[in-house]
């Protein structure tokens, strides 16, 4: 088995080529939790992830004033 790598803050959207990113970090093995610097950024996030065992999509996105302002991680569809 591969060692079991993470990465808790990955800015997908600002890849150059997300899905081979994606592909990569499922390759490697690597948890990963995908950000964005927008909200707008969130659903092509979603997208890339779908389906993926390593990777999510986290919409627990934060106001300037540090509230939630989105629903919480989704865990239901797949867990880690």
């Amino acid at each position: 088995m591969k060692p079991a790598l993470v990465d808790f803050h990955c800015y997908l959207d600002l890849f150059p080529d997300p899905i081979t990113a994606v592909s990569a970090a499922e390759l490697a093995c690597i948890y990963t939790l995908t950000v964005t610097t927008t909200p707008k950024a969130w659903p092509r996030n979603r997208e890339l992830t779908q389906g993926t065992k390593f990777i999510r999509a986290n919409d627990r996105l934060k106001s300037i004033y540090g509230k939630s302002i989105c629903r919480k991680l989704d865990t239901s569809a797949r867990s880690v």
